[in-house]
């Protein structure tokens, strides 16, 4: 008898975690991004779905419309701003030509601090411990992605 109740209480284990693995593969996966608010002045984070291709602007808890961009924030002046991305390109067909030639391909580019006007010298802004979002100072200017 000892033995058959050890079965029940295996079998009952092995369900609940059967359970919990079909339901934690039926959620969405998704990443955080800081993003800024260009109307409202604020950074904050935002939960994106990896399932579909995010453009930018796109919506803000803190102002009406399509105000939110990626942030950076320029270490040399402490502005924080907002990037223009290029979109993501879906298929070869999209996909510009190659250089045939060495000396075709040129070097990354760096952002440039709308400010300031430092390059390379910018990094995402941090949030306070704790804190889903937070005031900065304004305007917040844009600057295309290269």
């Amino acid at each position: 008898m000892k033995n058959k109740g050890k079965q029940i209480v295996l079998v009952v284990v092995i369900l609940i975690a059967l359970a919990a693995l079909v339901k934690s593969m039926g959620q969405q996966a998704s990443y955080e991004r800081i993003l800024v608010d260009t109307q409202a002045n604020k950074v904050f984070v935002k939960r994106i779905s990896s399932n579909a291709a995010v453009e930018y602007p796109t919506s803000s808890p803190f102002s009406k419309g399509n105000n939110a961009y990626p942030a950076l924030k320029c270490l040399n002046c402490e502005a924080v701003f907002g990037v223009k991305e290029k979109p993501i390109i879906e298929s070869t067909e999209e996909m510009p030509a190659s250089p045939q030639v060495m000396g075709e391909i040129t070097p990354p580019t760096w952002p440039k601090c709308p400010v300031c006007g430092a390059v390379a010298n910018a990094m995402v802004p941090v949030l306070p411990e704790g804190q889903k979002s937070m005031d900065v100072a304004g305007p917040v200017q844009l600057i295309e992605a290269e």
